[in-house]
């Protein structure tokens, strides 16, 4: 077991890495990861010491740079927020950041829908939300694409899952249009998150519907296809 402190004030108030990862930050949040292997890079952000946690960065490179992604760098927030009493979208929910970090904005007359179709990711959500102690939170274990039926989820060597990123492991997944899971659903979209790991055109295809509502729609458009 490896229990490190880190410098009050800072984002992580308290880091644990044992077969998996915990962290809780300074506004009280928790959040469990899975523990990652074979990783050999470290992006530049992450060498300052108050992220290094006194453990070895490689095993939780997903968990720290999504992390800081939501909740040191506000990705998603910087033009458009989650407000009280919104449905928001979070569509490739990972283990729960911005899940947890939306349902606390919306509040009680609010909504968030994780979508989520990597299996350990899927654990790793429920036991978040769950942890947290949050009721308005509807997990959703498929993935999001142009039209529903089965495909296969590229399993990389981080936590990562893609559908079209092709690698050597994979599964069979449930994959659904948002337009199909919003309307079984019964409710009415005011923000979208979206980071799917390339798949955001075709997800966006089955979205039409939703798309002609009045909201706001947030997309991580850094991961390349095709050039």
């Amino acid at each position: 077991m490896q229990i490190k402190k880190i410098k009050p004030g800072t984002l992580i108030e308290y880091a644990e890495l044992n077969d998996e990862i915990f962290v809780e930050l300074s506004n009280g949040l928790k959040f469990y990861g899975q523990r990652e292997f074979e990783i050999n890079r470290i992006p530049p952000y992450l060498t300052f010491a108050e992220w290094r946690l006194g453990i070895s960065d490689e095993n939780f490179l997903s968990f720290i740079c999504v992390l800081l992604e939501i909740f040191y760098f506000n990705i998603y927030e910087q033009f458009f927020k989650p407000e009280k009493g919104d449905v928001v979208v979070d569509a490739g929910a990972f283990v729960g950041m911005f899940t947890v970090k939306a349902a606390k904005a919306v509040g009680e007359d609010g909504k968030v829908i994780a979508i989520e179709p990597e299996k350990e990711n899927l654990k790793f959500l429920r036991r978040n939300v769950e942890e947290n102690e949050l009721d308005n939170v509807i997990i959703v274990d498929k993935a999001l694409w142009s039209e529903s039926g089965k495909k296969r989820l590229y399993l990389d060597y981080r936590s990562a899952a893609s559908l079209v990123y092709r690698r050597n492991r994979y599964l069979e997944i449930e994959v659904d249009t948002l337009d199909n899971i919003v309307s079984e659903l019964n409710e009415s979209v005011d923000y979208i998150k979206m980071d799917v790991e390339g798949a955001e055109l075709d997800v966006l295809r089955g979205a039409e519907d939703v798309l002609k509502g009045n909201l706001s729609v947030v997309i991580g458009a850094y991961h390349e296809l095709n050039g």
